[in-house]
């Protein structure tokens, strides 16, 4: 039998995928956070 720690199988276990896809969620919701201030800023000036 194999220790869980060894080399990762192909079926990724659901704490990885639970971990995955809360930073991609966290990343989208940085992004969105950092990209809106800029954009009032941008959209109080007129071009």
């Amino acid at each position: 039998m194999r220790p869980a720690s060894s080399s990762p199988s192909l079926p990724v276990s659901f704490e990885r995928v639970l971990v995955t896809k809360f930073l991609l969620s966290l990343h989208v919701l940085a992004a969105i956070v950092a990209v809106g201030p800029v954009t009032v800023a941008a959209s109080m000036f007129p071009p």
